[in-house]
């Protein structure tokens, strides 16, 4: 881990705006490039995120 970490406040922006920022940051950190990065995020319009482990039904209440 390293000592430094930074912070981002990337506001709202839509789902898949923020997915590719995630996937940025990501492949950034793995490759040494930013340091640990805390990041505030808001979904406009709302989104609901299931990760491959999830089953959608148990996840999300419709």
């Amino acid at each position: 881990m390293s000592a430094r970490w930074r912070l981002l406040d990337t506001g709202t922006r839509d789902a898949a705006e923020n997915m590719c920022l995630d996937k940025a940051v990501l492949e950034a950190r793995s490759r040494d490039l930013v340091p640990d990065t805390l990041r505030f995020l808001q979904f406009s319009p709302p989104a609901v995120l299931v990760g491959y482990h999830q089953a959608v039904d148990l996840e999300v209440r419709t």
